[in-house]
């Protein structure tokens, strides 16, 4: 092991250790996780993939963070990843839960091919890629075809609920992973989640790191109680200019 790679398992281990996920890191899953890093840092000097760059903040910001909610997917789980940019949560996911078969969607084709390098490079499996507006994929044959639909930092509530959960069975689930303002948003969703037929399960605040470092953080976990009505989801033009 070099002393990049030891000086990153030591972060990388405290890291999960501060956020409460010690139990989902393996020495093989460490191994991924430092592969993933350097291929990152390769990739973003071609264009840019992540504000992100050091080693701390990765391990942290990208790694940790994604993780957060992992607990929450069920077992067996088939998730889409709506907006995973560089591939968080996805590539996290599917590192620490190969039970789970993740679908990396993006708009931009250079993301979801970095997604796709990497899940080759690691022999990931269960993690395929998927190209494309995610208001036009959910109306072909992805519409209801998950259990999990997920999402990190990609819209307002309303507007992230109204993209998601079409991709959605009834009785599926709705992973949202967002900043200090999770729980206002959540009220600006309730219109939403009556037009969209989602009720919320579950809701957690948290801090990621620690002391003045430490950002606040919001885990929102919503159910998908009937089909999506056909109206939804709208052009992504209406959807900002008039939120549900």
């Amino acid at each position: 092991m070099t002393e990049q790679e030891a000086t990153f398992q030591s972060a990388l281990t405290a890291a999960f250790f501060s956020s409460g996920l010690a139990s989902l890191l393996t020495p093989e899953r460490g191994e991924a996780f430092y592969a993933l890093y350097r291929l990152l840092l390769e990739e973003n000097e071609k264009y840019n993939l992540t504000a992100l760059t050091s080693m701390e903040d990765v391990v942290l910001l990208h790694f940790a963070d994604s993780l957060m909610g992992a607990d929450l997917i069920p077992a067996g789980a088939s998730v889409i990843d709506v907006g995973c940019g560089a591939g968080f949560p996805s590539l996290p996911l599917a590192i620490v839960r190969p039970d789970l078969t993740v679908t990396a969607s993006d708009a931009t084709a250079k993301r979801t091919a970095f997604v796709g390098m990497v899940a080759e490079r690691l022999g990931l499996c269960g993690l395929r890629t998927l190209t494309g507006r995610a208001e036009e994929l959910s109306r072909t044959a992805h519409r209801d075809a998950y259990d999990v639909a997920t999402a990190r930092a990609v819209a307002a509530l309303p507007t992230l609920l109204e993209l998601c959960a079409p991709f959605v069975r009834k009785g599926g689930l709705f992973l949202a992973l967002k900043g200090r303002s999770a729980m206002q948003e959540l009220e600006a969703a309730r219109h939403a989640m009556g037009e969209l037929k989602c009720k919320v399960r579950f809701t957690e605040e948290y801090d990621i790191g620690e002391g003045e470092a430490a950002q606040a953080r919001g885990i929102l976990l919503l159910e998908k109680l009937a089909p999506t009505p056909a109206t939804y989801p709208r052009a992504y033009a209406r959807m900002k200019s008039r939120p549900l």
